[in-house]
């Protein structure tokens, strides 16, 4: 609008400028075929200058749109990107979840197994304790017979 003002202004000063040429005498020169001509060009340049702000009016709209959809498309792919991210982060934890419940369970297992086979080893020494008690036992009762035999013999 500013440009349309401001070429109008430049319009009338040239129009008021060839006003005033023509008032000088020349002979050759017709002030009113050399205004005309000069309005007609100045006509001719402000709308020439009005067809190119249009233009780049119209491209500054489109290049507006433009930008406006890639940001939408990019806010778009960021979403879908952040999502993908949360769904691998929440993957990822219930994973190493279930792995740590493993390895627990597997630990867990390996504590029992070593309290049962330790459990055996006390059973089973106590066992051979009472084994050898038993023996014992049965050795000194064989040893006082053998000696019963022996003075009995004698």
């Amino acid at each position: 609008m500013k440009k349309i003002v401001a070429v109008t202004a430049g319009l009338a000063l040239l129009a008021f400028a060839g006003v005033a040429s023509a008032a000088e005498i020349n002979a050759d020169f017709s002030p009113t075929d050399a205004i005309m001509k000069k309005e007609q060009a100045l006509k001719e340049q402000a709308a020439k200058k009005e067809a190119d702000l249009k233009a780049k009016q119209t491209e500054a709209a489109e290049k507006a749109k433009k930008q406006e959809a890639d940001l939408k498309a990019k806010k778009t792919e960021l979403t879908d990107k952040a999502k993908k991210k949360e769904t691998e982060l929440k993957d990822a934890k219930k994973k190493q979840d279930e792995k740590s419940a493993e390895s627990k369970k597997k630990r867990q297992e390996q504590i029992d197994a070593a309290k049962k086979k330790k459990q055996e080893r006390i059973d089973a020494l106590k066992k051979k304790k009472e084994q050898t008690v038993k023996d014992v036992k049965d050795a000194k009762e064989q040893t006082r017979k053998d000696i019963n035999e022996l003075k009995e013999v004698k």
